[in-house]
């Protein structure tokens, strides 16, 4: 064999008008705000129209493990209210599209979670867990096999809304350098409703994420989908948009 000075290398590169899925040992899927109240209980008590959209669903993740956001409180029966604000819905149906989908992980870590509540919310965790379902909870972090995910939030509503909660100690506080081989990765609710792009906090934040070693940020509560965007050092998700929810 004849040694040779230089060598030319190709990329090959596949595209195609539809979805390609997602395929493969380790493969991860991320989708946005879910909630199977209020305006989904219909939805939720249906098991034809369920079953469809699990079938959808999973013929694009070809079964992949799922964590997503998941708004409101889930319970054995959700009291009557007229505050259209509170999320609630109801265990049995949720826990079972939850578990069909493969959803792995919710994240918790948001400005819904206590609205019924800290008793409320602490038995929620409790019963998703004693279903298999890991439970991302604001301020935490969870090891999966390919990454470490922090659970963050920059705003809340209960006992009374804020928001710009997140100051730069508690994101350096779950950098990767807590001792972590795997790669940081932050789900963070942030941002402005119905806002279709980022905002200038958001960047502030982005850059502070940067700053401490995070690589991926993937955010929600806008209810639009904002398009990733990446540098050399990470790739920024500004909101996934709405995956199971009552609006357009």
């Amino acid at each position: 064999s004849e040694a040779v000075d230089e060598s030319t290398s190709y990329i090959t590169q596949m595209y195609s008008p539809d979805a390609l899925p997602s395929v493969g040992e380790g493969h991860y899927v991320f989708a946005g705000d879910t909630m199977l109240g209020r305006g989904m209980e219909t939805f939720a008590h249906d098991s034809i129209k369920r079953d469809a959209f699990v079938q959808k669903i999973l013929s694009i993740t070809n079964g992949a493990p799922m964590i997503v956001n998941l708004e409101g409180v889930m319970m054995d029966g959700c009291p009557k209210t007229d505050n259209t604000w509170v999320l609630c819905m109801e265990k049995d149906p949720t826990l079972r599209i939850l578990k069909e989908l493969n959803v792995i992980a919710v994240s918790t870590a948001n400005n819904h979670a206590y609205d019924l509540g800290k008793t409320a919310y602490t038995d929620m965790v409790r019963v998703l867990q004693s279903n298999g379902i890991r439970v991302l909870e604001r301020n935490t972090s969870l090891e999966f096999s390919q990454f470490r995910l922090t659970g963050l939030t920059d705003i809340e509503n209960s006992p009374d809304p804020k928001a710009g909660l997140l100051y730069e100690s508690d994101i350096a506080r779950h950098t990767s350098a807590s001792g972590s081989s795997l790669p940081s990765f932050a789900f963070v609710h942030w941002g402005d409703e119905y806002r279709g792009a980022i905002n200038d906090r958001q960047k502030a934040l982005a850059d502070v994420f940067q700053k401490n070693g995070f690589e991926l940020v993937i955010g929600s509560h806008s209810h639009r989908s904002v398009p990733l965007a990446c540098t050399v050092q990470q790739c920024v998700v500004p909101s996934l948009g709405n995956f199971i929810f009552d609006q357009y």
